[in-house]
């Protein structure tokens, strides 16, 4: 059955530029009213692929807001009927930002890193390196820092242009390493449940695509892909990781570091991946240099001496950059943004970079 969508008419409040469309959605489940702000009802016709229909001429009463106010909101439709009662844990077929959890997945990413840091203040152990963490750089947990000199570098046309000092490359590392000793409370307060991670992995269709939209060397990225099936590696649970070290992720104050952004991707994990996956947003492409060599040796120097060989450094760096490849040009296909294709176009950049500069990079890990 196509799913409808049927514009019943709107509220238009007398003191606001802006007015609520009322729509009814028909789908194998049955029919139910929403309301909608600014155009819902085509991000919605877009997104889930719906049949728009009419209701006929002189068919657009304007509704009182009592008949409004209990309606549930267009943009929760996900399918069947509306999600905001369904879990996203339970039901696989939810949107990522639509649904809500059941009683047995009460605790969500964000009440997750929040109890995990509640724990900070009735430890035994005192953590005097950890930076104060940020799940998102919007809403209030940001606007403490809005009086602060914050660096957030920018990428243009594919590029990252960060460039960390030496000093900046030290902070970061001071602070992943304090947020990596954070499995000791994981464990103890049995919260490791929540912090299971599957890497994302780009297979040949996704290849063909890349190579469709972007003209890239699908031939290289088979070879690598080949590497990556053939070489699973299993990583060690001997960290908490934060999961998305991307130049970005970080707020300074000068060269202190004030906060970890965006950690809400974190899990238990191999602290190599870790450190090579920032050695590669850290290090490598910065503006038109290819490979800052020293500055990855003096970030790698500030964890514990670990055993890289060439295997392992090729793994953790491609599944890197075919994970984010995945994400985000999965993302493109559902609404493409300029955003998503600057991102996409840094990773492919990396990519090139990274195969040009192995040796040095090995030379690096191994110094």
């Amino acid at each position: 059955m196509k799913k409808q969508i049927i514009e019943l008419g709107y509220y238009h409040p007398s003191n606001a530029n802006w007015n609520y469309h009322i729509f009814m959605i028909i789908d194998e489940t049955g029919a139910r009213m929403y309301r909608s702000t600014f155009g819902g009802g085509s991000r919605m016709v877009n997104k889930f692929n719906l049949e728009r229909l009419h209701a006929g001429n002189g068919s657009q009463p304007e509704h009182k807001w009592k008949e409004v106010k209990d309606l549930l909101d267009v943009e929760s439709y996900a399918g069947r009927n509306w999600g905001g009662n369904r879990c996203l844990k339970c039901d696989r077929e939810l949107m990522p930002d639509v649904g809500n959890y059941c009683d047995n997945h009460k605790i969500d990413i964000v009440n997750k890193i929040d109890l995990l840091f509640k724990y900070l203040s009735t430890s035994e152990r005192d953590f005097p390196e950890l930076i104060k963490p940020i799940n998102n750089r919007l809403g209030s947990r940001y606007s403490t820092y809005k009086d602060f000199l914050i660096f957030l570098y920018p990428m243009v046309n594919g590029k990252n242009i960060a460039i960390l000092n030496g000093k900046q490359l030290c902070e970061v590392a001071r602070a992943l390493n304090s947020f990596h000793m954070l499995k000791e409370i994981i464990y103890d307060k049995h919260l490791e449940g929540y912090f299971a991670h599957k890497s994302v992995e780009l297979n040949e269709k996704d290849i063909l695509y890349l190579n469709s939209k972007f003209g890239v060397n699908y031939t290289g990225f088979f070879s690598t892909l080949k590497f990556l099936t053939e070489n699973k590696l299993k990583p060690a649970s001997n960290s908490l990781l934060h999961g998305d070290t991307d130049f970005t992720n970080y707020l300074f104050k000068n060269d202190k570091l004030i906060a970890l952004v965006d950690i809400d991707e974190c899990y238990i994990g191999d602290l190599k991946e870790e450190v090579i996956k920032s050695v590669l947003s850290l290090t490598l492409g910065r503006n038109d240099n290819n490979f800052e060599r020293n500055k990855a040796e003096l970030f790698i120097k500030q964890f514990r001496k670990m055993d890289y060989d060439s295997n392992i450094v090729d793994y953790y760096s491609y599944r890197h950059i075919y994970s984010s490849l995945k994400h985000f040009s999965e993302k493109n296909k559902l609404s493409p943004s300029s955003v998503n294709i600057s991102i996409i176009k840094y990773f492919l950049r990396l990519f090139d970079i990274y195969r040009k500069n192995r040796k040095e990079v090995y030379s690096a890990f191994q110094s």
